[in-house]
């Protein structure tokens, strides 16, 4: 299986205790797919900085196919992060040099040659998700932005969709059907530690958590989509996606930083 994950990366800087860490939506889904045994490549914009070739050697190191990220004049993107216990608080965004990205000619040979997509709402690309989805499965991760303002044009040509709440109640099941199109295999939200859910237009399935030691939350998301998505890709069904996804996530949780 080749993937590929489009959009976002940064360095996690924790002030609270002086350390950083490479992360960012889709960064993290491309360790989490070489990690599950995928062959995965990462395609976004770092900086000619310190913190932007700290990026590169990390995804390097973790097996990631870096040979077509951009790397642009400026400074590669910091998130500002705080722990309260063992949950994270964001502080602050600097998007860098990932304001500027954009797909060019140059990345198509790589955009042709994987079988699934991912992206999401820090991708910078939603102008491209129709193309993309007629070349390979495309998986989207809108996080909590259930009212996010390209909705609708990115439900209309992505296969899978993640959301991120908090609890299962009538809001989010209305949500859910709401967003499904017939164009779409399934959409999922992540509800923290009320487990998860997905719709497939027919029905809903649902799956709980397992508790053990958190140490930082950074990467949960993340890493349920990519457990989900690589054992859908692998011909699993629904229910054993959801119990994937969070076999992956309950990994993440345990160490500082995604991954």
């Amino acid at each position: 299986m080749k993937t590929l994950a489009i959009g976002d990366n940064c360095i996690d800087h924790y002030v609270n205790r002086g350390e950083k860490y490479v992360g960012g939506c889709s960064v993290n889904f491309a360790v989490y797919m070489c990690q599950l045994g995928a062959e995965s490549a990462y395609l976004g914009a770092v900086g000619n900085d310190e913190n932007g070739r700290l990026v590169l050697k990390e995804l390097q190191n973790a097996k990631v196919d870096v040979s077509k990220v951009h790397v642009m004049e400026g400074e590669t993107a910091v998130t500002e992060v705080d722990l309260e216990g063992n949950d994270r608080k964001f502080l602050a965004y600097r998007e860098g040099v990932l304001k500027q990205f954009k797909l060019n000619k140059t990345d198509e040979d790589l955009i042709q040659r994987v079988d699934l997509i991912h992206t999401s709402v820090y991708g910078n690309i939603d102008e491209k998700v129709a193309d993309l989805s007629r070349n390979a499965v495309l998986c989207y991760d809108f996080g909590n932005k259930l009212d996010y303002q390209n909705r609708e044009q990115v439900l209309n040509a992505v296969q899978y969709a993640f959301f991120s709440y908090t609890k299962e109640d009538e809001f989010i099941l209305d949500y859910l059907k709401n967003a499904y199109r017939n164009s779409i295999k399934c959409v999922i939200a992540t509800l923290g530690e009320n487990g998860s859910i997905a719709y497939d237009g027919e029905k809903f399935y649902r799956h709980g958590i397992r508790k053990v030691e958190t140490v930082d939350t950074i990467g949960a998301g993340d890493s349920f989509i990519a457990g989900f998505m690589y054992a859908k890709m692998n011909g699993e069904d629904i229910l054993s996606c959801l119990w994937a996804g969070a076999a992956k996530a309950e990994e993440t949780i345990q160490h500082f930083g995604a991954f």
